[in-house]
């Protein structure tokens, strides 16, 4: 049972070290140019907010939940010690991967360009 527990804390501590050295360049957005440019751009932003909120909202959500559960947990810890009592699991954090490449795609469909300052040669037409 303790090695169980040990295995599993050193698979959570090897994720959390591969994705905290998996961090994405930094990026430069540089506006497109032309009539159709600020209406387009605006039709990226709002699908970008459309496509943000409902991950907001169902974010929102499980963090109530969670403290409520988190309550109960406690409650259950206080009223008998020696109880099983189970813990909630905290919610986990948001991932928005989807609306940027989506607003990305976007920018780019409008004519805008994304330059990567670790490429000199990115953004460049």
């Amino acid at each position: 049972m303790n090695s169980m527990l040990l295995s599993r804390t050193l698979c959570v501590l090897l994720l959390a070290v591969l994705t905290g050295c998996n961090i994405p360049p930094s990026k430069e957005f540089i506006d497109p140019v032309g009539p159709d440019a600020e209406p387009c751009l605006q039709f990226c932003s709002v699908q970008r907010i459309q496509c943000r909120d409902p991950i907001e909202e169902r974010r929102e959500i499980c963090k109530a939940r969670y403290e409520i559960a988190n309550r109960q947990y406690e409650h259950c810890l206080n009223l008998r010690p020696r109880r099983i009592c189970s813990r909630p699991f905290p919610c986990p954090a948001a991932n928005f991967s989807v609306c940027s490449d989506q607003y990305e795609k976007c920018f780019l469909g409008c004519g805008g360009r994304i330059r990567y300052p670790d490429d000199p040669l990115s953004g460049l037409q």
